[in-house]
C-alpha cells in the first residue's frame, strides 16, 4: 500500500481530531482517578489517622514490668488449677479406698460348718457338753 492511497486517508482522521479525541479521553480519565481517590479517602483512614492508631496499640502494655505482672499472675492461677484439681483427685481416691473397704466388710462370709452334736460328744465326752 502507498501512503497516497485514497482509502487509508478516508479511513484515518485527520491530526488535529485525534489529538482532541485523545486529550479528551486523557480529560475523562483524570476525571475518573479522581472520583477513585476521593473514595479511596472517604474509606481508607490518613496516614496520621493509621500512625496514631498504630502507636495506641503499640503503647498499651508495653511495659516489661507490666507484662510480667500478667505472666505471672497466669502462671498463679494455674498453679492454684492445677492444685485443686490434685486435691479434688486425691479425695475422689480416698473416698473410693473407704467404699472399698465397707464393700470388704459387707462381703458374704462362707458359712459356718454345720454343728454336729455326735462330733462335739466324741471331742469333749458327756458331761462337758
Amino acid at each position: 500500500m502507498a501512503d497516497n492511497d485514497p482509502a487509508t486517508e478516508a479511513a484515518d482522521p485527520p491530526e488535529g481530531d485525534r489529538l482532541d479525541k485523545l486529550e479528551a479521553t486523557q480529560e475523562q480519565q483524570g476525571h475518573t482517578l479522581e472520583e477513585i481517590k476521593g473514595m479511596l479517602a472517604r474509606v481508607l483512614p490518613t496516614h496520621a489517622q493509621a500512625q496514631q492508631h498504630t502507636e495506641q496499640r503499640l503503647d498499651r502494655g508495653s511495659s516489661l514490668a507490666e507484662q510480667v505482672k500478667a505472666e505471672l499472675a497466669a502462671a498463679r492461677e494455674d498453679e492454684a488449677r492445677e492444685q485443686a484439681d490434685n486435691a479434688a483427685k486425691e479425695t475422689e481416691r480416698s473416698e473410693r479406698e473407704e467404699i472399698r473397704a465397707a464393700a470388704a466388710a459387707l462381703r458374704e462370709k462362707p458359712p459356718a460348718p454345720p454343728r454336729n452334736p455326735l462330733k462335739a460328744l466324741a471331742t469333749k465326752g458327756w458331761g462337758d457338753a
